[in-house]
C-alpha cells in the first residue's frame, strides 16, 4: 500500500522489519513459513518498485525455492511467480521469464486458479512484446487486463492497461491508447496510487492528451478533497484554502497533495479538470 502511494521510506521500514523478524537465525527452517515467504515477497517488491530487477529476481528466486521446498503452492501462484516473471522480463532474462510463465500457467490451470492464469496471460503478452517485438501484443495485454478485472483484481488490470497504452503510443497508435489510459487513470486515482498516476499522466502527455481530456468528475475524491479541488480551481493558495475550510495549513497542504495525485494533474491544470465536472 505504501509503495503504491509513493511512500517509499515508510514502505522500506515495514519491509525491513518484516525481513528481520521472519528471516532471523533459524526461522527460515523453523519459523512460520508464511511469514518467511511474505518477507521475501516484500523485499522483492521493494526492489521491483526501485527498478532493481536483478536484485528483485535474486531475492524472489530464493523465495520460490522455499515455496517449492515447503510445498506452498498458493504462495507460488498468487505472489512469488508473478513478481519473479516481472523481474526477469524487465531484466531482459527472457528464457527464465518464459520458463516461469509456462510453469505459472500449468500450475494455475491444475488448481483452477483464475488469478494465476491471468498473471500468466499478462506475462506471455509482455514477453511477446519485449522479446519478440510483436506489433499486436497490445491486444493480448488488454485481454489479460480484462481477465484481471473479471476476478476482480482491478489494480493489476489497470497496470496492464497502462502497459498496453505504452505499447500503442510507441507504435504510433495514440488515439487507441487514450481509452486504456483513461481506464487505468480512473483506477489509480480511486486508490491513490501516486506512482502509477505519475506514469499514466506522462503517457497521456505522449498520447497528446490535455488535462481537460482526463475528466474523472471527482472520482476517488472525498467530499473534503472535492472542496479543495474547487478552491484550487479558483487559484487559492494553501493558506487561503486552510482559512476557507477552517483547517490547519499543514492539513490543507496534505489535501492538496492528495487531490493532485488522484487527479493526475499539476496545480495549474486543476481548473481545466474541475471545469469539466
Amino acid at each position: 500500500m505504501h509503495l503504491e502511494r509513493d511512500e517509499g521510506d515508510v514502505a522500506e521500514q515495514y519491509v525491513r522489519e518484516a525481513w528481520e523478524v521472519a528471516t532471523a537465525e533459524g526461522r527460515r527452517e523453523w519459523g512460520d513459513p508464511h511469514a518467511v515467504v511474505a518477507a521475501y515477497v516484500g523485499v522483492g517488491t521493494l526492489h521491483l518498485k526501485r527498478r532493481e530487477f536483478a536484485k528483485a529476481a535474486e531475492v524472489l528466486e530464493e523465495g520460490l525455492a522455499i515455496v517449492d521446498r515447503l510445498g506452498l503452492v498458493a504462495w507460488g501462484i498468487h505472489r512469488v511467480m508473478p513478481l519473479l516473471c516481472e523481474a526477469h522480463l524487465f531484466a531482459t532474462e527472457y528464457e527464465r521469464a518464459e520458463s516461469l510463465c509456462r510453469r505459472l500457467h500449468r500450475e494455475s490451470e491444475a488448481y483452477g486458479h483464475a488469478l494465476g492464469l491471468a498473471y500468466a496471460a499478462g506475462a506471455r503478452a509482455l514477453l511477446a512484446r519485449l522479446r519478440d517485438q510483436d506489433s499486436a501484443a497490445h491486444v493480448s495485454i488488454v485481454a489479460a487486463a480484462e481477465q484481471m478485472e473479471g476476478i476482480p483484481f482491478v489494480f493489476a488490470g489497470a497496470r496492464l492497461r497502462l502497459n498496453a497504452a505504452q505499447v500503442m503510443v510507441a507504435d504510433g497508435q495514440q488515439v487507441a491508447a487514450r481509452e486504456q489510459l483513461l481506464k487505468a487513470h480512473a483506477v489509480f486515482a480511486r486508490v491513490g496510487a501516486v506512482r502509477e498516476l505519475a506514469l499514466t499522466r506522462a503517457e497521456m502527455t505522449r498520447a497528446g492528451m490535455r488535462a481537460r481530456d482526463v475528466v474523472v468528475r471527482g472520482e476517488g475524491l472525498t467530499g473534503r478533497e472535492r472542496e479543495v479541488a474547487q478552491l484550487l480551481a479558483q487559484w487559492k493558495s494553501n493558506k487561503e484554502i486552510a482559512v476557507a475550510l477552517g483547517i490547519a495549513t499543514r492539513t490543507a497542504e496534505s489535501h492538496v497533495e492528495k487531490v493532485l495525485a488522484k487527479l493526475g494533474v499539476s496545480r495549474a491544470q486543476v481548473r481545466d479538470v474541475v471545469d469539466g465536472w
